[in-house]
């Protein structure tokens, strides 16, 4: 769903006081890279998987899908070649179902990457992070999260779509506006669809007060 169904259906990601703090540090760290790079109309992705249900509705055999690009190619070309080209094969990469892949051809997974991931909060728990209540009780969901679609540069054609755009709509709210503007609203939002949010608010105005005015002087002098 989008963000506008997500809100209207008043759906919350239920994180505990400490998952819930390190969920928002983690966010404000992406936001304030993203912002550095120019980038803009990312979103977060949040897969969530009810530890009730389990696999009942057989959907690990016939939802899910393989997509490996394979870039393993890539690594002797210089940085900018190897950016394009990679871009190039997760274009013309289609995801392959589970099911309709030969038995024994799927590609080994990076286990020193997994070895890694296990200490963190966020993928230690069956690759994701529980769901806890306000006192950090474990509960019966398991989100997987992440920010994607981090590719979109506020150039010029970007500069002229939200021009043309904010003639007939509220300027603020379009997915093309500048990457600081954008990365605010993007906290913003995500922060307040936490469940208890009001303990990390204080996260979100030190980031305004600082950080963030930090990168709006930082664009004014490149």
């Amino acid at each position: 769903m989008k963000d506008k169904n997500w809100a209207k259906m008043r759906q919350r990601l239920h994180l505990g006081p400490t998952k819930r703090r390190a969920f928002v540090k983690q966010l404000i760290e992406d936001v304030s890279l993203l912002i550095r790079l120019n980038i803009m109309d990312y979103s977060l992705l949040v897969g969530i998987h009810d530890l009730n249900k389990g696999n009942a509705a057989k959907l690990r055999d016939t939802t899910l899908a393989m997509f490996d690009p394979r870039t393993t190619d890539v690594h002797q070309l210089n940085r900018l070649t190897r950016a394009h080209t990679i871009r190039k094969k997760v274009v013309h990469t289609d995801p392959v179902a589970l099911d309709a892949l030969p038995l024994g051809t799927l590609p080994p997974l990076p286990e020193s990457m997994f070895q890694e991931l296990r200490y963190s909060i966020f993928y230690r728990e069956d690759g994701g992070i529980l769901s806890t209540d306000r006192s950090d009780r474990p509960a019966q969901l398991i989100y997987y999260l992440g920010v994607i679609d981090i590719l979109t540069p506020y150039n010029m054609l970007k500069r002229t779509e939200h021009v043309v755009k904010s003639v007939v709509h509220d300027g603020s709210q379009i997915s093309a506006i500048n990457p600081r503007k954008y990365g605010l609203r993007f906290l913003r939002f995500m922060i307040r669809s936490l469940d208890g949010c009001e303990d990390v608010l204080p996260l979100l105005e030190e980031f305004e007060r600082t950080t963030y005015q930090e990168l709006c002087r930082e664009h004014s002098l490149l």
